[in-house]
């Protein structure tokens, strides 16, 4: 095994055993009211180093492989099928590398007290975009990652973790060796307004 490769799976190995020690660990299920979502964010804010920003509406859908996600730290639970920036302002254009898709949908944890929950934080690995002449990817050790926020058992709104950094993939010395993701999204139903539903279940 490559050593990048055993440090990836290193990584998302402690971070699984961090979640788990803090007492996420349950057998119960999430159940979504719907496989498919779309989150529209408008925009988002690409954060480089230096102070420069680039702001992108950007547009996310994708589905879950089932309605129903056991809380498995880690555990691959759907795919990012489209995903399109919109004209971006501030420091650079930037674009969604599509030829990357699907992007893989990991579940990561929850907030929140069972059998309450206020938000799950899921990770996406290979998010790929190009921001000027610069090219960043998300992998197993450096995912992106963003939280479906709850509220009276609706996804209010999905903000980035704007503490996870995406890695360049390209050696470039003029590049920012990360890039951050801020902003806050809308989830719907795809082709409908309606809000996502969630609960949990046996």
């Amino acid at each position: 095994m490559r050593i990048h490769t055993r440090l990836a799976l290193g990584a998302a190995g402690m971070l699984c055993a961090f979640v788990l020690s803090a007492g996420i660990a349950s057998a119960r299920r999430i159940e979504f009211s719907t496989q498919g979502f779309r989150i529209v964010f408008a925009p988002i804010t690409i954060i480089e180093a230096g102070g420069l920003n680039t702001m992108c509406p950007l547009t996310l859908e994708g589905s879950f492989h089932s309605r129903t996600i056991s809380k498995v730290c880690g555990q691959l639970v759907g795919y990012i099928t489209t995903a399109n920036f919109a004209m971006c302002s501030g420091a650079a254009q930037a674009r969604t590398l599509t030829e990357t898709l699907p992007w893989h949908v990991r579940y990561e944890s929850f907030e929140g007290t069972l059998p309450s929950i206020t938000g799950i934080t899921f990770q996406i690995i290979g998010l790929s975009i190009q921001s000027a002449v610069c090219l960043y990817k998300s992998t197993a050790a450096a995912p992106a990652r963003y939280i479906y926020h709850i509220a009276g058992g609706e996804v209010t709104n999905v903000p980035w973790v704007e503490m996870s950094p995406i890695p360049r993939f390209e050696e470039n010395v003029n590049c920012p060796p990360v890039i951050r993701f801020q902003g806050n999204g809308i989830p719907t139903v795809p082709g409908e307004t309606a809000k996502i539903r969630v609960r949990l279940v046996q």
